[in-house]
């Protein structure tokens, strides 16, 4: 499988099998468009796997999207910081006498930190699929306009 990415396009294009790779310009053209089941872009290809993913996001995705993830964040800085406390808590248990209290602290740290940072990476995964299936219905609709567009600018021009 073969992935193209194009500068200041928020997601990789993923070439089906068999597929010659779009141009540049097709992918701007048609970014998070996810073309119907059977479509294919020349008439001798085969059509893509049934529930192809045509597009993945990528790191331009993640700074164009911040603020959709504002309270993942705030929930993966939170796992962060009980990261660093559990760190401390181990740290101080190795140079202290054990202490049931500390021992108890310490899990209870860790198993927060790592309920923290797995719900996170859960939500976001949750709210990256919902943003991208939004987004690609916007597209069909832009993809649409455009070729009525152009099917009327060529008509117009027509001899």
């Amino acid at each position: 499988m073969r992935v193209i990415r194009v500068p200041n396009v928020a997601a990789d294009f993923r070439v089906p099998p068999g597929w010659p790779a779009p141009t540049n310009a097709w992918i701007r053209a048609n970014a998070f468009w996810n073309p119907p089941e059977g479509w294919v872009p020349l008439d001798h290809l085969r059509p893509a796997p049934t529930g192809w993913k045509y597009w993945r996001p990528n790191p331009t995705w993640n700074r164009m999207s911040a603020r959709l993830f504002g309270r993942v964040n705030a929930l993966r800085r939170v796992g962060d910081w009980l990261v660093i406390v559990w760190i401390v808590l181990l740290i101080v248990r190795l140079s202290l006498p054990p202490l049931a209290a500390l021992n108890v602290l310490s899990i209870t740290c860790a198993l927060a930190a790592l309920a923290c940072l797995i719900i996170a990476e859960g939500l976001r995964a949750r709210q990256t699929r919902s943003a991208m299936k939004r987004i690609a219905s916007v597209a069909l609709e832009e993809r649409e306009k455009r070729l009525v567009r152009n099917y009327q600018k060529y008509l117009l021009e027509a001899p």
